[in-house]
């Protein structure tokens, strides 16, 4: 029921690799991940070049270990400082990203040549990282208050983290736009084999773009650079809506009675796309209230002011659609299997249904807050959630 094998960069097979992406999915990102990782990010640069699918496979796992130990140790000081309170809600999202982070890389375990236990299979694609604001830090380096070294030590931490991750979607980015151009004479079938032989990776590599955008999405957020999640995360939503087209598209793997894909492979699809869609409301419920939604590098407006809740409206009922079918797609499924794969995947699905009921409570919330200020009556207006 899950899609052939494809071919991925051999660096995703060394054992440093795997170990740090299991560190990662364990919340234990420092201890030992990044190391390993900046190791091999010399090794994948010297061997297979800086531009290499190699290198970006590293340039992104290091970023995220770094990301990863950064929010985990800021989260760890601000509960010292007596901050329960204030990051329940993000704590709650933290233990999903660090759950789906655990099942992290399932179809890259499928993916790479030789065996691996099920209990090391970590999803490829991630929950949402925490969205907490960073805790105000003063970024003096004359070294005298430990406090403002610590603060400065973790956002230099997620500068690095977003950079890497951007070098890794560049040069997935420029593989897949160099992989068009492999064969223009119009033969389809000579067009795909002039890709497989010039791009080995080019499957593997487009999966990896909305993961690696959902990356750079989460770190911006942990940055207050709402806007610019919101960007990165609506940009993931269109590669996933292109996933799962190509399922629906697709002539193999369908159930004889009623013509469904009832593959692991488009349960996960189905699953990232709602995901995606929550992400994008969440990121635009914590932009400022009035005031336009602008990215910080090319000034483009995303969303007006005033269209904010209805743009994240929007987005809440395309995850909620998306959720309703990934349910029924969950339970055909259910009928003819109950690997262990599958259970991971059902959580997961789980976890996306408590993130999508947590925005339309946040959702609703924000629209009764308007609705008071304009006299409305609170419950006009309000999403459903269930």
């Amino acid at each position: 029921m899950s899609s052939s094998p494809v071919s991925a960069p051999t660096v995703v097979t060394d054992p440093r690799y795997r170990a740090a992406r299991k560190l990662i999915s364990t919340g234990r990102a420092a201890d030992g991940a990044i190391e390993m990782l900046a190791t091999l990010v010399e090794e994948a640069v010297q061997k297979y070049g800086e531009d290499s699918a190699d290198a970006a496979a590293v340039y992104y796992e290091y970023g995220n270990a770094l990301f990863r130990a950064a929010e985990r140790r800021r989260m760890e000081e601000e509960d010292i400082m007596g901050k329960e309170d204030e990051q329940k809600p993000d704590d709650a999202k933290v233990a999903a990203a660090m759950a789906a982070e655990k099942r992290a890389a399932t179809s890259e375990a499928k993916q790479a040549p030789g065996k691996q236990d099920t209990a090391e299979k970590v999803d490829e694609d991630r929950k949402p990282a925490a969205s907490e604001q960073n805790a105000d830090v003063n970024k003096s380096k004359d070294g005298t208050n430990d406090e403002e070294n610590d603060g400065s030590e973790e956002l230099s931490d997620h500068d690095l983290a977003l950079e890497l991750m951007e070098n890794a979607f560049a040069i997935y980015d420029a593989y897949c736009a160099e992989t068009d151009d492999a064969d223009d004479s119009g033969d389809k079938k000579a067009g795909d084999a002039a890709k497989a032989k010039a791009k080995p990776y080019l499957t593997w590599v487009i999966g990896q773009l909305p993961r690696t955008l959902g990356g750079i999405g989460d770190v911006l957020i942990s940055q207050d650079r709402h806007a610019d999640g919101v960007d990165a995360y609506t940009r993931v939503v269109s590669l996933r809506e292109a996933a799962v087209e190509s399922y629906l598209n697709q002539k193999g793997g369908k159930d004889d009675a009623t013509g469904t894909d009832v593959s692991i492979d488009f349960l996960k699809a189905r699953r990232l796309l709602c995901e995606a869609n929550i992400l994008v409301a969440e990121a635009l419920l914590a932009c400022p209230r009035g005031e336009d939604v602008v990215t910080s590098e090319t000034g483009d407006v995303l969303v007006k002011a005033g269209e904010i809740l209805d743009y994240t409206q929007g987005y809440y009922d395309k995850a909620r659609d998306e959720l309703q079918e990934t349910v029924f797609l969950m339970g055909k499924i259910a009928t003819g299997t109950e690997s262990e794969e599958f259970r991971l995947e059902k959580e997961n699905v789980c976890y996306c249904a408590q993130m999508l009921g947590g925005v339309g409570n946040m959702l609703a919330d924000k629209e009764g807050g308007e609705q008071e200020k304009h006299g409305e009556p609170p419950d006009a207006k309000k999403p459903k959630t269930g």
